[in-house]
């Protein structure tokens, strides 16, 4: 998987576009979607984050993931 910087990332991204940011999967990305507070909206069976709101959650460094699997 090749990581991209933030810089390359759309205005608005999907969990394809965080997993190659974070260098993480995209499994771990919905995760993070669902449990750990990354502001998105849904629409129909997609997932969208504003890149500025995916930047402020990055820098803010507060949400603690446990993972349970």
């Amino acid at each position: 998987m090749q990581k991209n910087n933030l810089d390359s990332l759309p205005d608005v991204c999907c969990p394809k576009d965080i997993a190659s940011v974070l260098g993480v999967s995209y499994g771990k990305v919905l995760h993070l979607i669902k449990h750990g507070g990354l502001v998105h909206i849904k629409a129909g069976n997609h997932y969208l984050v504003s890149k500025l709101q995916f930047i402020e959650w990055l820098n803010a460094g507060t949400t603690r993931i446990v993972d349970t699997e």
